[in-house]
């Protein structure tokens, strides 16, 4: 008996971004690009692409170094004995230079924190725990202006059943 296989097709995935969240996306300067990068990759663009400060420390390193082995350099050589103060010091102005710029790199995260923040909730809401907004919410939430048939028609309008694209709705 010749029983026909039925055809096995893999089905569209969908996200639907309402207005709202197309407005925080604008807000923060983002694209519907972005919401699909990892979110600390995303925070960390983010806080790079609006900082107005320049967080490289290389230079202050590269002095430091220069400092350091300086000052190794002149305790020594009046006095070798005090080799052990000599380094005992560097470690300190290391400790206070490592303070400053973990301090200085910590009111530079706070500056962005709100909107670090709001990132975080804008993914939470259109990937809810992690996962497609379409394995865990329900279809209604979406229709919260009453209007089931206008949505219902809108999804099955950008639904083609032989492509297997991510599909993007905005509202």
């Amino acid at each position: 008996a010749e029983v026909p296989f039925p055809l096995i097709n893999v089905r569209n995935s969908l996200q639907v971004i309402d207005g709202n969240s197309l407005k925080k996306l604008s807000k923060l300067d983002l694209n519907l690009i972005d919401i699909f990068k990892d979110i600390n990759d995303l925070k960390k663009d983010f806080v790079l692409k609006n900082t107005k400060s320049d967080i490289d420390f290389t230079s202050i390193d590269n002095i430091q170094d220069k400092l350091a082995s300086e000052l190794k350099g002149k305790i020594i050589g009046i006095n070798p004995g005090l080799e052990q103060y000599a380094e005992s010091e560097n470690a300190k102005l290391n400790k206070q230079l490592s303070n400053i710029k973990q301090k200085l790199i910590k009111i530079e995260k706070e500056k962005y924190d709100n909107s670090l923040r709001q990132i975080e909730q804008l993914l939470e809401k259109l990937f809810p725990g992690g996962k497609p907004q379409e394995r865990v919410i329900n279809f209604f939430s979406l229709c919260s202006d009453g209007n089931v048939y206008s949505h219902l028609e809108e999804i099955y309008e950008a639904i083609d059943p032989f492509e297997k694209d991510f599909i993007v709705i905005t509202q």
